[in-house]
């Protein structure tokens, strides 16, 4: 029955759109943004509506959307990824992550992914991975393991099979570091949160 359904992905929204999605929640959940916040929102998601909508729902004890600060301690509460405790955002993206890891659970996979996640929409080849993370694998593993990725919905192809991409999804990279950054980078625990905060205030 090939050509009877065909596949429609819903892309995230425009900034001025994602702005009106914010405003939207704003007055449907009666909590107050300012037109700066909204902005910062509607950025920092990247337009993404559950994202967006997960903010408003959040039960952050201390939640005000018209703080900056506030907004920026409220992402690293949905996105944490403690061993009692995981955010809502965290949970989401436990499923993809502990599948692909469980296929390809070694140390490698895993530094391609936050190597891939921090070139933002920057396209890699396989040639350029191996060569930037000193992979020692053929180019048929690497290209196995990447195709394992892709699978998870975790990587993406670029403009050819050849090329490889992150998501682009900024609280994807944040999940991801929390869970694994510590044992790729050895970095403190503090380092990490204090890093994954300042990219939030470029993104």
């Amino acid at each position: 029955m090939t050509g009877r359904y065909t596949a429609k992905i819903l892309k995230n929204l425009p900034l001025e759109e994602a702005m009106e999605a914010v405003y939207a929640y704003s007055s449907i959940y009666k909590i107050p943004v300012t037109e700066e916040t909204a902005a910062y929102i509607a950025t920092v998601t990247d337009g993404d509506v559950y994202y967006i909508a997960r903010l408003f729902r959040s039960d952050y004890e201390h939640k005000d959307l018209t703080d900056m600060d506030c907004i920026d301690d409220m992402i690293l509460y949905e996105t944490r990824t403690t061993e009692k405790e995981n955010g809502e955002i965290a949970r989401m993206w436990f499923e993809y992550l502990y599948d692909a890891t469980s296929k390809v659970n070694d140390k490698n996979g895993k530094r391609i992914i936050l190597y891939l996640a921090k070139q933002e929409n920057n396209e890699r080849t396989r040639k350029e991975i191996k060569e930037d993370l000193n992979l020692d694998m053929t180019e048929a593993e690497l290209e196995k393991k990447l195709d394992t990725f892709i699978q998870a919905d975790i990587l993406s192809y670029g403009q050819t099979r050849y090329r490889y991409k992150g998501l682009g999804d900024t609280f994807f990279e944040i999940v991801f570091k929390g869970m694994y950054q510590e044992e790729i980078d050895a970095m403190d625990i503090e380092e990490i949160r204090s890093d994954i905060k300042k990219e939030l205030k470029r993104a």
